[in-house]
């Protein structure tokens, strides 16, 4: 029997910031939406998180801060995390990260398990700016179950 894939929940990392420890290596958030007159609200548990940022600063290979529109957040396992990916992470560079949350605390920190390069440095970064959070902000309607995804069955030819 297959194992179901573990919910990875996208975050701001701003979000990262109001997350709170439980006993184990689990965390927990609490998700606060306005939708017309009224909040809804869902406790998600995790210990992997999904981000996208740029590469803020590259002290060594191991280590890298990334910055979304609401924050910094240090990586540390970069290595491991990009090996066999083929494409080396550069400051400037708009990464995504799959990875272990470590601490919320000041400078919040994450053991990356998997880091993409999604685009080079020389990019809009106001285009990223405005389309991530969008793309959170859609996981958290889903989440809640405000929103459901519409899937269109495609015809058959004859």
């Amino acid at each position: 029997m297959v194992e179901p894939l573990p919910d990875v929940p996208k975050f701001l990392i701003k979000d990262l910031k109001c997350c709170r420890k439980l006993e184990d290596d689990t965390w927990e958030y609490n998700i606060a939406v306005h939708v017309e007159t009224e909040e809804v609200k869902k406790t998600v548990n995790f210990n992997l998180v999904y981000i996208q940022g740029f590469i803020d600063q590259k002290p060594c290979d191991e280590v890298m801060i990334l910055r979304d529109c609401t924050g910094r957040v240090k990586l540390t396992n970069c290595i491991i995390a990009n090996k066999g990916s083929g494409k080396e992470i550069v400051s400037g560079a708009y990464c995504s990260v799959i990875g272990i949350f470590v601490r919320e605390t000041g400078l919040p920190e994450i053991s990356a398990a998997k880091i993409t390069v999604i685009q080079s440095p020389d990019i809009d970064k106001h285009l990223y700016y405005k389309y991530w959070p969008c793309e959170v902000r859609d996981y958290q309607l889903f989440f809640l179950g405000i929103v459901k995804p519409l899937i269109v069955a495609e015809k058959q030819s004859e």
